[in-house]
């Protein structure tokens, strides 16, 4: 089940078509400490990662369409992280830049297409 702070996609008439990133432990980063015949360390971070996932907001109508997006736009500017679960793996991450909706179909069917970034913690 996938889930934004404990609440379902569904519940946002989001559905997924596909992520790409890295859920585990990062790569470090490379170490420039370069004194010779000493010891010494030097503290290194690991490299940021980033989790883009595309798929599709739907709605009944076009206003329950334009409400969820406007539900999903409240959640990702909010200060703090997000929680989302992906396959069964919480991951602890922020959207830096929000979120892009296109492909906005308003008949028959309501929905738009969305891609979001979030930079994972």
């Amino acid at each position: 089940m996938y889930t934004i702070d404990a609440i379902s996609f569904f519940s946002y008439g989001l559905f997924l078509s596909e992520y790409d990133g890295q859920a585990h432990l990062l790569d470090p980063k490379n170490q420039f400490f370069t004194v010779y015949a000493k010891e010494g360390y030097q503290i290194t971070k690991r490299n940021g990662n980033t989790l883009d996932f595309n798929g599709f907001v739907i709605g009944e109508s076009q206003a329950d369409l334009i409400s969820k997006i406007n539900v999903l736009y409240g959640i990702f500017i909010a200060p703090g992280t997000r929680t989302i679960v992906l396959d069964n793996n919480p991951i602890e991450c922020f959207s830096e830049d929000g979120f892009e909706i296109t492909n906005v179909h308003l008949a028959g069917i309501f929905y738009g297409k969305i891609k979001i970034k979030l930079i994972i913690v």
